[in-house]
């Protein structure tokens, strides 16, 4: 005040200029004090909403190994990396989207066009997809969070340095857990099952359909790092 009191206590109105504050929570009777006699009124700051540790976006930068099963083909073992982010906009449920790429493939392959066979044994592989993560155990507050998740995606498997390129779709299913480590810095690590149909071919420059189909199954182990925002 400008006679040097001070009030402190819970604003019920300030219209006017004119300040409504109750004192004392065992007094009942309100204090009036006029504006000409107010020099400041000082609010307690608020406090700001806590974020949802359930709801938040993520990036995730993994580090991956396949190994691969088909009828049609065989690839070696093969590392690779995947680059994603996600959308946890409920607890239960995480939506996000990745690519996926593996530098350098080994194998065996035989195409024909009828006429022209191609045998090759270096490829790079890469895919793009859509995915969703399922936290059923999110209510709980255990060390390392546990989830399943699936993609559907779109794969291109390019033999090195001839043009062509077999392209095709499928599925990943698998499970993971998300670890933290510091402030917003998590663990990744999962374990994917992935069937992919190749139907599609790029050769000799013209594009084709693949008779029959070619399958190929992978397992991949993925660890890495995700950083929550």
């Amino acid at each position: 005040m400008k006679d040097g009191k001070t009030y402190e206590g819970k604003i019920i109105d300030d219209t006017g200029g004119d300040i409504l504050i109750k004192t004392s929570p065992t007094d009942a009777r309100p204090k009036l004090l006029p504006a000409p006699e107010v020099l400041s009124v000082v609010h307690d700051p608020v406090a700001p909403a806590a974020l949802d540790p359930q709801r938040y976006t993520t990036f995730e930068m993994l580090l991956t190994g396949s190994v691969f099963s088909s009828k049609h083909f065989s690839l070696d073992p093969a590392p690779g990396a995947w680059l994603g982010m996600g959308l946890r906009f409920h607890p239960v449920v995480e939506v996000g989207a990745g690519l996926d790429w593996k530098p350098a493939l080994s194998g065996d392959l035989g195409v024909t066009d009828g006429v022209l066979l191609r045998s090759y044994e270096r490829f790079f592989f890469y895919g793009g997809g859509f995915s969703a993560k399922v936290f059923p155990f999110y209510a709980k507050r255990w060390p390392a969070e546990p989830y399943l998740i699936g993609v559907y995606g779109w794969d291109r498997l390019s033999p090195k340095g001839s043009g062509d390129a077999l392209k095709g779709s499928g599925f990943k299913v698998g499970a993971g857990t998300r670890t933290p480590l510091w402030k917003n810095v998590f663990l990744e690590a999962r374990f994917l099952f992935q069937r992919v149909e190749f139907d599609r071919i790029y050769f000799l420059r013209r594009n084709g359909s693949l008779d029959p189909k070619i399958l190929s199954d992978s397992y991949t182990l993925s660890t890495g790092l995700s950083v929550r925002l």
